[in-house]
């Protein structure tokens, strides 16, 4: 794909996510907590699941992986102490 076609891409992501920004100091807390904690775990997760440096560590610090299909949302993978 072209250079000009991926910038043009990821400037339309960019600004439909910025839209959704607007909004979010207004959301209640509660909420707010929750759209941080889903998006911790999920990166926690995605780094478990595809850096070996970050599965050692975890290993050695005593997190395992165990399979949840609800945490995070949209992954297979959840981080708890072992």
């Amino acid at each position: 794909m072209p250079l000009a076609w991926e910038r043009l891409i990821q400037t339309a992501r960019l600004g439909r996510n910025v839209a959704g920004q607007r909004r979010l100091p207004f959301r209640p807390l509660e909420r707010l907590q929750e759209m941080q904690s889903r998006r911790v775990r999920a990166m926690v997760a995605y780094a478990y699941e595809t850096v070996p440096y970050y599965r050692d560590v975890f290993r050695q610090a005593g997190l395992l992986a165990c399979c949840s299909p609800d945490w995070p949302p949209g992954s297979s993978t959840s981080i708890t102490r072992g």
